[in-house]
């Protein structure tokens, strides 16, 4: 009965880890969509300005 109690504090622990990965992966897949995003309207920005 402690190797099963055990064995599901683990598996609890480890859904929560993958949680909170999955959280930090969504938000730094956001801020680098929006990095991008930033670096082309500048990029686009200079090329209007230089008439390229």
């Amino acid at each position: 009965m402690g190797q099963e109690q055990g064995g599901c504090q683990d598996e609890l622990k480890l859904a929560s880890m993958n949680v909170k990965f999955a959280i930090i992966h969504s938000w730094s897949s956001l801020f680098h969509v929006m990095s991008m995003a930033t670096f082309t309207m500048h990029l686009h920005y200079l090329a209007t300005k230089l008439g390229l």
